[in-house]
């Protein structure tokens, strides 16, 4: 679907500063610069190069905002599947690390809609399938895909997928799809915090930790794992954002 192929182009063309816009543009299943060139500003009213420009220089900006008196950065271009809040200063230090996460067969539940809406009721579907067969396994992370980028996607098109992994030789019934993660080279940052930690990570990984990190972005999906459920108590929870890389 062009709509799709477009909305990814314009994620890629933020995130891939190595890779050129015809690079883009034929990693996207356009024939040439100039179909791009003329199918892109149709959709959003600029050309390629005035898009990366504007959101690579939105993303930097909004890493090195001054914060004085309170006032919260601009929201950076979002990456694909989140909407970044405008977060409350966050310590200076980020622990990232490159892993090579494993190549993953998941069942999984899919929804179509404003992110931040659907997701409760996404997961507790997921819940009702997957603990009576004990595929919610103490340890293991459960995983979320968001695919599409809503400051490029419209809202209600927005898709999020829940994911529980799969054991070997596990064949799941009609009522949820399978997949394969491809697993590969992420940058991954744990965090420690509540639901509310979920945003400003994103945000943080995005925005102050890949501009100069020396790696880029590539096609497949960022993922977010989550061990466990909240604490009743506390509502913490660990989880990790994944955000697959490539070096520039």
């Amino acid at each position: 679907m062009k709509r799709l192929r477009l909305e990814a182009a314009a994620n890629a063309l933020t995130h891939n500063p190595g890779t050129s816009v015809l690079g883009v543009a034929l990693g996207c299943g356009f024939s040439s610069h100039a179909v791009f060139s003329r199918e892109f500003r149709q959709r959003f009213g600029e050309p390629p190069s005035a898009w990366r420009r504007r959101t690579r220089a939105e993303m930097r900006n909004h890493g090195q905002a001054d914060r004085k008196d309170g006032q919260a950065a601009p929201t950076a271009a979002a990456h694909p599947g989140f909407v970044f809040p405008e977060p409350e200063p966050r310590s200076p230090t980020m622990d990232v690390t490159i892993k090579d996460l494993p190549r993953q067969r998941v069942a999984y539940l899919r929804a179509t809609g404003r992110y931040g809406t659907m997701e409760q009721a996404l997961w507790e579907r997921m819940c009702r399938w997957a603990g009576p067969r004990g595929l919610l396994r103490p340890g293991e992370p459960t995983v979320s895909i968001c695919h599409d980028s809503p400051e490029v996607t419209p809202p209600d098109r927005c898709r999020y997928d829940a994911c529980v992994p799969l054991p070997p030789g596990f064949e799941p019934d009609g009522e949820v799809n399978t997949a394969v993660l491809p697993g590969g080279r992420y940058a991954v940052s744990r965090v420690d915090g509540t639901v509310a930690d979920f945003g400003p990570a994103w945000t943080d990984i995005f925005a102050r930790w890949l501009p100069g990190s020396g790696w880029q972005c590539d096609e497949r999906p960022c993922l977010e794992l989550c061990y466990g459920e909240p604490d009743p108590a506390t509502g913490r929870l660990v989880f990790e954002v994944c955000i697959p890389v490539k070096p520039l």
